[in-house]
């Protein structure tokens, strides 16, 4: 990873959409996904953990709200 690239996490539930996401990020040169949730419980650890630079966060996820996340 270079200093120009930034990172990104996906959260959400719905496994098509995760990969859509991934799928397009993939063709972005300068975004790097570095993880992954699907529920908001792990997606507040994996912001903890990782501090990614941007978060594409689901509003509506099976435990939690986007908002409440955030």
């Amino acid at each position: 990873m270079t200093d120009k690239e930034t990172t990104a996490l996906i959260v959400e539930d719905e496994p098509l959409a995760r990969r859509r996401l991934r799928d397009l990020i993939g063709g972005v040169p300068w975004l790097h996904c570095i993880g992954e949730a699907a529920s908001g419980k792990i997606a507040i650890g994996a912001i903890d953990e990782l501090q990614p630079d941007l978060i594409f966060l689901d509003v509506k996820l099976p435990d939690m709200s986007g908002l409440d996340v955030l």
